[in-house]
């Protein structure tokens, strides 16, 4: 099981309010915010997003090696779809239009999403009862 996913961010500003207002949305609580961060815990795995000093120049390309995109549980379907049909409001944009929302090999309903600063979400809406 995974303990927690450290993002490192060039812009704060930019990157806490959409990152917070997709994990919230989905259930995360939000830790107290601290110069330069801010985490949200699911459980017992938590998501940090900070400046770090040690931060090297240049925009995240999740095309080169390293973590292509964070997938997330969403509860219902229906909130799925409420968060895809707001994105573009909190500065996240659809990804591979007109292919999602689809259901997966599973039968669960899945859309991706890209943040401003390039962050990939793929959000995975429950399984189905196979009825």
């Amino acid at each position: 099981m995974i303990h927690h996913l450290e993002l490192w961010v060039n812009d704060v500003e930019t990157d806490i309010p959409e990152w917070d207002w997709l994990l919230s949305a989905i259930g995360w609580e939000p830790s107290e915010p601290w110069s330069g961060g801010r985490a949200w815990n699911a459980k017992s795995v938590y998501i940090v997003l900070t400046e770090a000093p040690a931060l090297t120049s240049g925009s995240l390309n999740r095309r080169n090696a390293g973590m292509n995109h964070v997938a997330l549980n969403v509860p219902t379907d229906q909130l799925l779809l409420e968060i895809f049909e707001n994105c573009e409001d909190h500065g996240w944009v659809p990804l591979y239009e007109g292919r999602y929302p689809a259901r997966g090999v599973e039968g669960q309903l899945t859309v991706y999403l890209e943040s401003t600063s390039g962050w990939k979400a793929e959000l995975v809406g429950p399984p189905t009862s196979g009825d």
